[in-house]
């Protein structure tokens, strides 16, 4: 009888023969692949369904700029230091100071046709409905904060005055004086349109010193820059321009409650939508508390059933692994021997697995496809998790056969000399 070589070959051999007896043994091999794979699919399908449901939620949250948007309530008082120490916050991602409500609406007229009424807001670098708009702007115009005399509209007010980027409007400021109505004028250009789902009302956004010079205006001042007659400026009380409002957008989804909690403590009431972002948030770890259960029952049961399958291998064949161990396999050498067979067990099995719960995942979307959107899914897994998720069962048979390690120390060669 040749005895195996030593040496650095003798593992590579190892793995040979027991390749060949995992092939040998072909109906109990396809056995443990299926039965591992009867573990994997569900649990497969559960990830799927969390990544796919909560994932679908939370890009609908996110694709909509309002559900990081918080405002704030009442008529508050804000100074400059106030917006400095908030653009300093690193839960902000953006915010600009706001004037009053009764200055937050103008009208806008277009040559031989009737003004139309619209919300004003402020903006600035940085500011995240100015990027939404960048599709429809000029070149060189894209993601640009507005200046003194430009603006950006809303979609329903772009459809309502049939604007476009490039296009001019008049703007149109007024306010009562001694019960006579004074008009102010401007003429602006529109730098782009902001797509209805995240602006679904006739608005603008304009530049702060704009909204600020608008203010003053209905306040009995007047504006050199924009011809705009009253009283000087320079008149204004001293102490810096006073805000009631602030649009704020937080960095993420966990951000939006942290900031909620901070203003109320300071005593700062607020707007935001943190109930939706609650839900998903909910959703996601009752998906999680699903998981770990199924992991501690499914997984219990898949290390029960590979342990003593391997158990089981190693008494059925425990003379020809003491003939092995003759012909100069070590216990080590034995232990690669039943590790590479539980390894490739995982690894089928994974690849099984996941053939089943790509088909599953398939039929799950075709089944919900009314209520997706095209990029959107009830049930998914990227590439990247599902290779984890075999890596994973291949480490897990792995560790499943070392309880076999007590069984091959066992066994001693002298028990393989009735076979030679």
């Amino acid at each position: 009888m040749k005895r195996l070589q030593r040496g650095g070959e003798i593992f590579p051999q190892a793995i040979a023969i027991a390749f060949k007896k995992y092939r040998r043994d072909w109906l109990f091999s396809l056995c443990s692949v299926f039965s591992m794979a009867a573990f994997l699919v569900p649990l497969l399908t559960i990830f799927g369904l969390k990544d796919g449901i909560v994932g679908t939620l939370e890009n609908r949250l996110l694709s909509d700029p309002r559900t990081l948007e918080i405002t704030s309530i009442g008529h508050p008082n804000f100074r400059p230091e106030f917006f400095a120490g908030l653009a300093a916050d690193p839960d902000v991602t953006y915010v600009v100071p706001d004037t009053r409500d009764i200055s937050n609406f103008i009208h806008l007229e277009r040559e031989g046709g009737a003004a139309l009424r619209v919300a004003s807001a402020p903006s600035s670098e940085g500011d995240p409905l100015v990027a939404l708009a960048a599709s429809g702007a000029r070149p060189g115009d894209a993601g640009r904060p507005p200046g003194l005399r430009e603006i950006y509209v809303s979609e329903p007010a772009a459809e309502a005055l049939r604007l476009k980027a490039g296009d001019k409007v008049t703007g149109i400021v007024t306010r009562s004086v001694n019960g006579f109505i004074e008009r102010a004028r401007t003429e602006f250009t529109v730098l782009g349109v902001i797509p209805k789902q995240a602006v679904d009302s006739e608005a603008v956004l304009a530049s702060l010193p704009m909204m600020r010079a608008t203010e003053l205006f209905r306040s009995g001042y007047g504006n050199a820059e924009l011809g705009w007659e009253g009283r000087d400026p320079a008149e204004v009380p001293p102490g810096g321009p006073i805000y009631q409002r602030f649009r704020l957008y937080a960095r993420d989804l966990d951000a939006v409650g942290r900031l909620q909690r901070r203003f109320q403590e300071s005593g700062v009431m607020v707007s935001a939508r943190t109930a939706e972002i609650q839900r998903v948030k909910t959703m996601d770890t009752a998906f999680s508390l699903v998981i770990l259960t199924l992991l501690g029952v499914v997984g219990t049961g898949a290390f029960a059933s590979a342990a003593s399958g391997s158990v089981d291998q190693v008494a059925k064949n425990r003379k020809s692994l003491a003939c092995l161990a003759l012909l100069g396999l070590g216990r080590p050498h034995l232990l690669a021997f039943s590790s590479f067979q539980a390894a490739l067990t995982g690894l089928l099995a994974s690849l099984l697995a996941a053939g089943l719960f790509l088909a599953t995942a398939r039929i799950l979307n075709y089944l919900f496809m009314g209520t997706l959107r095209n990029v959107e899914s009830f049930c998914s897994l990227s590439w990247a998790k599902l290779g984890v998720a075999s890596g994973a069962a291949v480490l897990f048979m792995i560790i499943a056969s070392l309880t076999a390690y007590t069984a091959l120390s066992d066994i001693e060669p002298s028990e393989g000399m009735r076979d030679v």
